[in-house]
């Protein structure tokens, strides 16, 4: 119940743009079992506001990884922001980054301004399973 309360707001017209992404639900599912390493996906909105229904989201996505980095882990990384960059792409949010990083390598500085996203902010409010 507190995790209704405590999360992270994103605009509401940046929440419609995420739900209205086809099949998102299906991508998330697929990306979660191809990967099952992958913890959470922050998000950092440009601007962290609503906007005109004719201008665009800027989005930076960072993908959080479970455990410490591999020394060579610069194909998978690659591959997986490939993969998510296609499941968050829509004309309305210009994806401006994707970086994976692993649990070490993340930062309290970077955790001032990216926020966690999870699949429930479209799941409860449009009836997604």
């Amino acid at each position: 119940m507190s995790k209704r309360y405590s999360r992270p707001a994103f605009p509401d017209r940046f929440n419609d743009y995420i739900a209205k992404i086809k099949h998102i639900d299906t991508k998330l599912k697929t990306l979660n079992a191809r990967y099952p390493f992958l913890k959470r996906i922050f998000f950092l909105v440009e601007p962290d506001r609503e906007v005109a229904p004719d201008q665009q989201y800027k989005l930076a996505i960072q993908v959080l990884l479970d455990g410490r980095a591999p020394m060579s882990n610069t194909n998978l990384k690659c591959q997986i922001e490939s993969e998510i960059c296609k499941v968050f792409s829509n004309a309305n949010i210009f994806i401006k980054d994707v970086s994976c990083v692993y649990e070490d390598e993340m930062t309290l500085y970077e955790l001032n301004f990216y926020k966690v996203w999870d699949k429930d902010y479209i799941t409860n409010r449009y009836g997604f399973d």
